[in-house]
């Protein structure tokens, strides 16, 4: 609304248009510019294109100046009074703004009452329409029942197709319906202020009207239904409809019994076919089964045989290795003591072991080196590639950066890249490398290595 109070038109420019009105006494009715701006409204499709392009532009929001009359002994004095006369103080600039906001307020929500309105009498329309057919085919069926048109419905299968029509088409309460019809026009008629939710009413109002076009549909689906059978059965039968209706009743528990009576012989027919059938099978089964239960008595004995043979085996061999392991602990502590110092980047307990992924990582524990650990690195291999990389891994220092942080003891010390070239030193390297290949597991078991 600035971009109004920035244009000041001059008095004569206001004059024709206002017509001498003050803003304070100007209505959307008694504007005739106004009135312009609702007759285009009415060749839009919505309201809200209107608002979006401006109605300011339609409307002065400020009072025609006061004509200052002339002075001729005064010229100065009245050019002065003039110059204050066409700039509107700033109380009354926010009393013009207040008034466009109203101005549009109203406009606002009486565009809304407008649209909804029509959108409500549509419904209303509806609703009395959907009502109308709903109680003239009430009325034809009821009529049917009991006239002699009715009477070519009769028989007993069309009386009952007539009466699965009148279970068809789903309740219809208009009664419901103008309660909220009702609501909405009290709600709309008490605003004083523009409606905040015109989308709810929208979606509210098409899904009733595609409720209502649904119902006026299959109203007119059970219509043509029922002209179709009257235009199938034209022979009129002894009975009204409605006495035919009355005796489907009885007839159908006739017949429901007298089928079921023969549905029940039938399976008792079937049944008994069914236990020969099935204790002449019974009886082989039970052939199988006793043959299967041999089998399975004799393979069951088999395999407890061989689990029984799999079991001494296995707590043989147990004994075995245990016996085998006891001899390599003593043969390994009668060794060891010759070789404790060459040991020593093994067996001396540290925090840092061997990792998985890179060559040392550091515990929390501290314990001697992992034989399984130099298993996985290959460094036990008896190879030179074994043997040089057990040299490397335990030192240290050396030009891999590892960093054993167990002492060397008296095995080989790298000081330069081809120590591992040195026979003595080669020689200690294997010395070490065989006594833990050979003894690896009595060295875990004694707690010289850790697992």
């Amino acid at each position: 609304m600035q971009h109004i109070s920035e244009q000041k038109p001059s008095a004569q420019a206001l004059r024709p248009t206002l017509a001498g009105s003050t803003l304070a006494g100007s209505t959307l009715a008694g504007s005739s510019l106004l009135v312009s701006g609702l007759a285009i409204l009415a060749l839009m499709s919505g309201w809200g294109m209107f608002l979006y392009l401006g109605i300011g532009s339609l409307v002065w929001l400020e009072r025609p100046p006061k004509q200052i009359p002339v002075n001729s002994g005064a010229d100065d004095e009245f050019h002065e009074q003039r110059h204050e006369n066409a700039q509107p103080t700033e109380e009354e600039t926010q009393q013009q703004t207040a008034e466009y906001k109203d101005i549009e307020a109203a406009l606002v929500l009486r565009l809304q009452r407008a649209e909804l309105t029509a959108r409500i009498e549509e419904l209303e329309l509806q609703i009395r329409q959907t009502e109308d057919a709903a109680n003239r085919l009430a009325a034809r069926m009821a009529s049917l029942r009991i006239s002699d048109l009715g009477r070519s419905l009769a028989s007993f299968d069309s009386a009952r197709r007539f009466v699965f029509l009148s279970s068809y088409p789903k309740e219809f309460n208009p009664d419901a319906l103008r309660e909220i019809v009702t609501g909405w026009k009290e709600t709309i008629e008490a605003a004083r202020q523009p409606l905040g939710d015109m989308n709810y009413f929208h979606a509210t109002l098409t899904g009733i009207q595609s409720d209502l076009e649904s119902s006026q549909s299959e109203l007119e689906i059970v219509s043509s239904a029922i002209g179709q059978l009257l235009r199938e059965n034209t022979v009129a039968q002894p009975i009204t409809l409605q006495d035919a209706i009355d005796r489907l009743t009885s007839t159908d528990t006739a017949a429901v019994q007298q089928a079921v009576d023969a549905r029940l012989q039938k399976e008792r027919d079937v049944q008994a076919a069914q236990l020969k059938t099935e204790t002449d099978r019974k009886a082989v089964l039970e052939r199988d089964v006793q043959a299967a239960k041999s089998k399975l008595a004799d393979a069951e004995k088999q395999a407890r045989q061989q689990i029984d043979s799999a079991n001494r085996a296995a707590e043989e061999a147990k004994q075995a290795r245990e016996a085998e392991l006891t001899q390599a602990i003593a043969q390994m502590k009668a060794a060891y003591p010759a070789v404790r110092e060459l040991l020593a980047p093994f067996t001396t307990p540290g925090y840092r072991k061997i990792s998985s992924t890179t060559r040392f990582e550091t515990s929390a524990d501290k314990e001697p080196l992992s034989y399984s650990g130099l298993l996985r690195r290959g460094v036990l291999e008896d190879s030179a590639r074994g043997i040089e990389g057990l040299f490397y891994l335990v030192q240290p220092h050396d030009a891999f950066g590892n960093n054993n942080d167990r002492p060397l003891g008296e095995f080989p010390e790298y000081k330069s890249f081809n120590d591992i070239e040195n026979a003595t030193t080669r020689e200690k390297v294997k010395q070490a490398q065989a006594f833990i290949r050979l003894y690896g597991n009595a060295m875990v078991k004694t707690g010289l290595l850790s697992e």
